[in-house]
């Protein structure tokens, strides 16, 4: 009975350790962890599904293959933690531990794995358990985080379009290269460059040639500046660019405002050479200012007078470097003054339009009228548009200021047609600037303002330099020919200060050619002047352009100017500018008298 209770009892004791294992092989084969069981001398015991998939060995080929041969990485020292002894000691006295290291795929392919591994006791041997678990997402996502706030950390130091350092950066970079010109009793300079003209590219090719056109400009100055050394220090944080078309170049241990100018000449070389932006040749000039470090001198006020420098460069003329002196702080002062005042003027409407007759040579009848702007000043009184023209031009406010002169000069347009008695059907001229002329919203808009006037486009009349037909960009051209079949007529201004050549305007769409008052001021007095205007008549009438002439003062010249056959001008022998009542006046005093 003692015997065959003994059995049962193991029995029984078998099947519970079955179920036990049979229980362990469930959870070990539902696990979402690869596991493994390998002897003391690294050799694998068990091998569940997990590890199946995780690894492409099945079990079966699993069993009894060393640990570190089939799941450990391709380099045997990345291995090494895979080692037992190395993993609890000779003697096993750490129970449990987790590792995190690179793991090996059948295949070939690398991936980081945690491992969480125990040793347990089996008689007089160990055997260690290892869950196995894959962390490459995880892994991955921590490294996608750290390259994201890398990257934001980038576009909060660089410029986004051209990769430069910007301003904040500049500005820290400055202020420690300043304080160490301080300590070791060196000098720094600071270089603010401006492109000359880049709002005409904008306006002309688009702003995606303008982003384009400053990009290249940007990668011209990083090349040419790696080799300003042989002058001065510049670092890599040296260059930088300060939004829209400006950039700015520190340079360190200078030993004379000589050093810092040698870098402003390499800054303009570097602009001379054409760029290639939207499939056309671009000619850029830059002007540069400069300031050199005192003994107290800050980030601030070296960035603020080389700004200083560089706008007295542009008055200079521009495509030159200027030094700053503390004079051009005032004028500074002054310039900010007056552009704020021409951009209240224009809210507050202190912009007049005053009217010049333009008449008939042959009989002085009343053809029509050049608009031209005046600014009625609060203080300084009515001023002419050489005293606030240019400033308009420089700051961009010549657009707010031209849309303005042609809604003004067409409504006056309509109220003289308006007028009792078949009204003052009269031609009116209108200034446009090469800003203007480049926008290519130009002609829609002058479009949009004759169908409200209701004036005839015939009435109107485009007067454009040869200045702004010069440019390298075809726009100009293009939208001069719009305008023209639009019905507007083109007149060219100032005819023969420019640089164009005679052959040059038969490519021109143009109605009408306006001589210069330099010629015409001494057309009774210089044979020569005579010899010109006769010529560039005649050359308007084979063109079939009319030929009209500016600044006639006296009886005289409009007696030449009647002998040369030319058909229109306007002067003050005929009527100065006058308000638009006056013209009013003038013009119904004209026709009683026609």
């Amino acid at each position: 009975m003692r015997h065959l209770a003994n059995d049962d009892a193991s029995r029984a004791a078998e099947r519970t350790l079955y179920r036990n294992e049979a229980r362990l092989r469930g959870i070990l084969e539902t696990s979402d962890a690869a596991f493994a069981s390998i002897d003391a001398e690294g050799l694998i015991l068990d091998w569940n599904g997990k590890a199946e998939e995780m690894f492409g060995w099945r079990r079966e080929e699993a069993l009894g293959r060393p640990l570190l041969e089939t799941i450990g990485p391709h380099d045997p020292q990345a291995g090494r933690e895979l080692n037992l002894n190395d993993l609890f000691g000779p003697d096993g006295s750490e129970p449990e531990k987790r590792v995190e290291l690179s793991v090996r795929h059948r295949g070939g392919r690398e991936f980081p794995a945690e491992l969480t591994v125990s040793c347990v006791a089996a008689g007089d041997e160990r055997i260690v358990q290892a869950f196995i678990r894959d962390v490459s997402p995880q892994r991955e996502a921590e490294r996608s985080g750290r390259e994201a706030r890398e990257r934001l950390t980038h576009q909060a130091l660089h410029d986004s379009l051209t990769g430069l350092p910007n301003r904040a950066v500049l500005m820290e970079h400055l202020e420690h290269a300043a304080a160490l010109a301080a300590r070791k009793g060196t000098k720094l300079a600071v270089l603010f460059a401006d492109v000359d003209n880049l709002g005409v590219v904008n306006d002309s090719l688009g702003y995606h040639a303008g982003d384009q056109l400053l990009v290249a400009i940007a990668g011209r100055l990083r090349d040419s500046l790696r080799a300003s050394d042989i002058v001065s220090r510049i670092g890599e944080d040296g260059l930088a660019r300060l939004g829209g078309d400006e950039f700015a170049v520190v340079c360190e241990d200078v030993t004379s405002s000589g050093d810092a100018a040698a870098v402003a000449a390499r800054v303009m070389a570097t602009m001379e050479p054409p760029f290639q932006v939207a499939g056309e040749r671009i000619f850029v000039t830059s002007s540069v200012g400069i300031a050199v470090s005192g003994p107290d001198a800050g980030a601030e006020s070296l960035l603020r007078d080389a700004g200083a420098a560089m706008h007295a460069a542009k008055e200079g003329g521009r495509a030159r470097h200027e030094l700053f002196d503390q004079s051009m702080h005032g004028r500074a002062r002054d310039r900010l003054t007056e552009e704020n005042e021409l951009r209240m003027a224009i809210e507050r409407r202190e912009l007049r339009l005053h009217y010049q007759p333009i008449v008939s040579v042959a009989d002085g009848g009343l053809v029509g009228v050049e608009a031209l702007v005046r600014w009625e000043h609060p203080l300084r009184g009515l001023l002419s548009p050489a005293e606030f023209l240019p400033l308009a031009e420089r700051t961009g406010l010549i657009v707010p200021l031209g849309q303005w002169v042609f809604e003004e000069a067409l409504t006056q347009a309509a109220a003289w047609n308006a007028l009792p008695g078949g009204g003052l059907p009269l031609r009116i001229s209108v200034n446009v600037s090469g800003h203007q002329l480049a926008r290519p919203e130009l002609v829609d808009e002058i479009a949009e303002l004759l169908e409200k006037s209701g004036v005839e486009p015939s009435r109107l009349a485009v007067e454009v330099t040869e200045t702004a037909l010069m440019a390298e960009l075809k726009t100009p051209v293009d939208q001069l020919r719009r305008l023209q079949e639009l019905g507007v007529r083109i007149m060219l201004d100032d005819f023969g200060t420019g640089f164009s050549s005679l052959t040059y305007l038969r490519q021109l769409p143009l109605d009408a050619i306006k001589l210069d008052r330099s010629f015409v001021s001494q057309l009774d007095h210089s044979a020569a002047d005579r010899q010109i205007v006769g010529a560039v008549i005649q050359l308007s009438k084979a063109m079939g352009m009319s030929a009209i002439a500016e600044g006639v003062e006296t009886e005289a010249q409009l007696i030449c100017l009647r002998e040369l056959g030319c058909h229109l001008a306007q002067g003050y022998y005929f009527a100065r500018p006058m308000a638009a009542e006056q013209m009013t006046a003038h013009g119904i005093e004209q026709n009683l008298a026609a």
